[in-house]
């Protein structure tokens, strides 16, 4: 993707020390809003507390200059990544904490989807490993049907167990 035009809500004033905010219109007519500021801004708003606040990200570049604004944001739409990270400063400021929790909760729920298909793969491979697809079923079928008769045998001599699973199935 390649960029159409670029904007600035106002001029810089400053171009070691200061922050724009900028439009940016992409060939396909997407428009993006980020905010670009200087390392220096940056230290201002630091202050005496020695570290950034929490806020939104910014596109930090070494000078307002047209130029450096425009290969920096170039690198944001990197057509491998489909414009990841613009669309990432992009869209930041707008999220709320619902927003985020709705996101956070359909990634963990990706993460268990992914470690059951995981799990189910490993145990597949370890069932071929242990050739149960050949010659070993009828082994274990045998293993099978007698712990199920064990079981139940065992059920009929402690009768309790036995009232306790029929209470179960009832």
């Amino acid at each position: 993707m390649k960029i159409k035009e670029i904007e600035f809500e106002t001029p810089p004033e400053d171009l070691i020390n200061g922050c724009l905010d900028v439009f940016i219109t992409l060939e396909d007519n997407s428009l993006y809003f980020v905010e670009i500021t200087t390392l220096q801004f940056l230290q201002v708003l630091m202050g005496e507390s020695k570290f950034l606040p929490p806020q939104y990200p910014y596109i930090i570049v070494s000078e307002l200059r047209g130029e450096i604004i425009t290969a920096a944001i170039e690198e944001f739409i990197s057509a491998e990544e489909n414009s990841y990270w613009l669309k990432l400063y992009h869209v930041t400021p707008t999220l709320n904490i619902e927003d985020i929790h709705g996101i956070l909760n359909r990634k963990k729920q990706e993460a268990l989807k992914v470690d059951l298909q995981v799990e189910s793969e490993m145990m597949l491979e370890s069932l071929r490993d242990l050739n149960i697809f050949s010659d070993n079923r009828v082994i274990l079928k045998s293993m099978f049907f007698l712990s199920i008769v064990s079981l139940i045998l065992y059920c009929f001599l402690k009768p309790q167990l036995f009232d306790l699973f029929s209470d179960f199935i009832n």
